[in-house]
């Protein structure tokens, strides 16, 4: 195990120790003031994720403008900056391994790669940055759907609902059309954009099948951001040279500004990589989706302030219904068959249990 569940992510690992212990339940009963505290600190986290995410496409949109977005080649830098940290890291401290084979961190590489690619793709089309992020949160009913047939999770009617509403959503969105023509390529970033989701969905999958495994705590995470980075990496270098992008690269004009914008959007992705790692595992789903939902309030604001764009009048209704979809799907969480299925063992194992009342920590053999 990592020595004192320190991660990578900042040197020795007492930052973000700190951070996931003041955002984690503690083994005690709790009163109204610590359980606020506790929601406060998550609400802040989450809404930290959300900026993050609002500045990705800002820095995605002044890179497009400056015929500097090489989209492979920026997200490379990214890769590179998750091994260089984590895998050290993971061998230096010699954590636990989720053990999987070589093929399952090439294909889960490969899926990311994509994922990202086809996102920031969308992004770089002339299009309303607003109504592509709710596109996005389709991930989510895909997410459902592989999870029944891969994961072992079973969903009751909370859960239907709440895709129904979402999903209603995006058709909202898929009807808005572009009589002003302000944007011509929406419709092509709308359907890059569902085509990410999906394979966000797939990413998001694997990750939560490896993370889970072996019952190896933070170290899983550690292995997963590392192994994932080098995994990617090389997809992407591979990738570059498929599609051309190393010229494209040398066509570009490096200023300051334009290496600034390509660094900025590098710095935040590995951040939001890193913190949204630690945030699902000590925190609950309602506040991470919730979290995501007013990401798109920011970059509602971020088009009409920032780049003086306008909102059509359906992306409220859009908004409003993902609201709700999300809202409800996430106030039950699914039920995990393959968790009945696992070996009992003397290792006591401190789990989180959620209710609506509160949450605690209670401690059980697994």
């Amino acid at each position: 195990m990592c020595r004192s569940r320190g991660l990578a992510w900042k040197v020795g690992g007492q930052w973000m120790e700190r951070c996931a212990y003041s955002i984690s339940p503690r083994p005690t009963q709790m009163g109204v003031s610590d359980t606020v505290r506790r929601q406060v600190v998550n609400f802040t986290y989450g809404q930290v994720i959300s900026i993050l995410l609002v500045c990705t496409s800002i820095f995605t949109n002044k890179l497009q403008r400056n015929d500097a977005l090489v989209i492979t080649f920026s997200t490379t830098f990214l890769y590179v900056l998750l091994a260089a940290v984590f895998v050290p890291y993971f061998y230096v401290h010699r954590c636990a391994s989720v053990n999987l084979p070589w093929w399952f961190w090439l294909v889960f590489g490969l899926i990311d790669v994509e994922a990202n690619y086809w996102a920031v793709s969308a992004f770089s089309e002339d299009v309303n940055y607003a109504i592509l992020g709710l596109i996005l949160h389709m991930t989510i009913p895909v997410v459902t759907v592989l999870s029944y047939f891969f994961m072992g999770k079973r969903y009751n009617w909370f859960h239907v609902v709440g895709c129904v509403f979402a999903i209603g959503g995006i058709v909202v969105i898929f009807c808005v059309n572009n009589e002003g023509g302000e944007f011509p390529n929406q419709m092509k970033g709308n359907l890059k954009s569902l085509l990410a989701a999906g394979l966000y969905a797939l990413s998001n999958l694997l990750q939560e099948y490896a993370v889970k495994r072996n019952n190896v705590g933070m170290d899983a995470n550690v292995e997963v951001l590392g192994k994932m980075g080098v995994t990617a990496t090389i997809v992407s270098l591979v990738q570059m040279a498929i599609i051309s992008e190393y010229s494209k690269v040398s066509d570009v004009e490096w200023s300051a500004e334009n290496v600034g914008w390509n660094a900025g959007y590098v710095v935040t992705m590995f951040i939001f990589y890193a913190t949204v790692s630690v945030f699902l595992r000590v925190t609950e789903s309602l506040l991470f989706n919730i979290s995501l939902l007013t990401s798109d309030l920011y970059s509602a604001l971020t088009m009409m302030w920032v780049f003086d764009g306008t909102v059509p009048g359906l992306y409220w209704l859009a908004w409003g219904l993902e609201c709700v979809g999300i809202t409800i799907y996430s106030v039950h969480e699914p039920v995990d068959l393959t968790k009945a299925a696992e070996p009992v063992s003397d290792i006591p194992v401190a789990v989180v249990v959620s209710t609506p009342v509160d949450t605690e920590v209670t401690y059980h053999k697994v």
